[in-house]
């Protein structure tokens, strides 16, 4: 009859141990999640920063400085997988490039942004932004001498533009 009741307080004692690690797990998981949350929050903050210095920078005419803090605010949202912040920065820094002649190197920045305007759940809804990327897509496209396909693309803009209306 003691061995018996040795073996149960042994299995009692390891089932209450393996308990008290699972809630330890579980406990440690909670807090890391809120820990993450933090830290993104901090980030997006931070990239929001980055993002408004880079406007203060291109109204002061400072284009090269203001390309820098839209990419610098960029790398923040493309780790925390932010579309709409990815889109913004890519547009300004784009916005950047255009206004320093550089209309081949923002083509392809306003194309990857029109591309996140029609597929992101995010930004499929406005309209806005995407009318925004095509206009500037279409006068990067005209000053490049690409006129039907500038055409094509200003003319998606206008029609957008009219709905809005």
């Amino acid at each position: 009859m003691k061995s018996t009741n040795i073996v149960r307080v042994r299995m009692s004692r390891d089932l209450f141990s393996c308990h008290a690690t699972s809630f330890r797990s579980k406990h440690v998981m909670r807090s890391l999640r809120v820990e993450q949350r933090i830290q993104q929050a901090n980030d997006r903050k931070r990239g929001k920063e980055l993002f408004e210095h880079g406007d203060e920078l291109r109204e002061e005419d400072k284009l090269d400085e203001a390309k820098d803090a839209y990419m610098a605010a960029l790398e923040i949202f493309l780790c925390l997988q932010d579309d709409e912040g990815k889109t913004k920065c890519q547009l300004q820094v784009a916005v950047c490039l255009y206004l320093q002649g550089e209309f081949s190197k923002a083509v392809p920045l306003l194309r990857e942004c029109l591309h996140l305007c029609t597929t992101s759940p995010v930004l499929s809804g406005n309209e806005l932004n995407r009318a925004i990327t095509l206009l500037a897509l279409g006068v990067c496209l005209t000053a490049l001498a690409q006129y039907t396909e500038a055409e094509a693309v200003l003319r998606e803009a206008v029609v957008i533009q009219r709905k809005k209306l």
